[in-house]
């Protein structure tokens, strides 16, 4: 209905200003009770049923079908892992159409929590798109670049949500650097760690530090890699 005119018209019997709230898209009732804001961290198998919220940065997007039980058409499904300040998460959405996300967005999704072949993953109901986090070509090479000497370690405090972000953007950078075959180098991250307001310990779940020989010389440098 797009007005409660129109509600009147056709339904003069039932011309009432809260049941036309209630059953337009603004007041319609929940199928499912209000969500819980939590972090990835939190959704244990202790959840499964319950509605949550969690915001976070998309990595790893999988789109994928399979036909339906009825053999009507087909289910789209599309996964991604959700990246906050306190872990990963798994997500996924089913639906006839694919979810059109890419790496690096930043989204809040409202779903359920479900265990799928054990494994806990979150279902989407609802998706809001909050950003993206924009890579620089300059930001890869400068930490693909052999540093020449220890840099200063700097911090700067950030917000809760910003230090999400920064975590996000970090593990997006080091995606890129491995895509495109390159060394991120651990003294030349630090410095980067510092101006986004995080530490090293915010992406060490993610990450493993190992040392290489530096090109043209035979010193051993540490690099940062994502786990597989």
């Amino acid at each position: 209905m797009s007005s409660l005119q129109e509600f009147c018209k056709k339904y003069p019997e039932y011309c009432n200003q809260e049941l036309y709230e209630r059953i337009t898209k603004k007041g319609a009732p929940s199928s499912h009770p209000p969500p819980r804001r939590v972090y990835a961290s939190e959704v244990s198998p202790g959840m499964v049923g319950s509605v949550v919220m969690v915001e976070g940065v998309v990595m790893d997007v999988m789109k994928r079908e399979y036909p339906r039980r009825s053999g009507q058409g087909v289910v789209r499904v599309t996964g991604f892992t959700l990246y906050d300040k306190t872990g990963k998460l798994f997500v996924k959405n089913l639906g006839e159409t694919y979810l059109e996300l890419s790496d690096g967005e930043i989204v809040r999704i409202t779903g359920r929590v479900e265990e799928w072949r054990g494994n806990i993953e979150v279902r989407v109901f609802e998706i809001e798109r909050l950003g993206k986090i924009e890579l620089k070509r300059e930001e890869v090479e400068e930490l693909t670049t052999p540093p020449e000497s220890p840099p200063e370690k700097k911090e700067r405090p950030q917000t809760t949500d910003k230090k999400s972000e920064g975590v996000g953007k970090v593990l997006a950078l080091l995606r890129s650097a491995r895509e495109q075959g390159k060394h991120v180098y651990y003294d030349r991250l630090i410095p980067l760690l510092g101006k986004l307001g995080i530490e090293f310990k915010d992406i060490e779940p993610y990450v493993v530090v190992r040392e290489v020989t530096k090109p043209g010389s035979l010193e051993k440098v540490k690099v940062v890699e994502l786990k597989e």
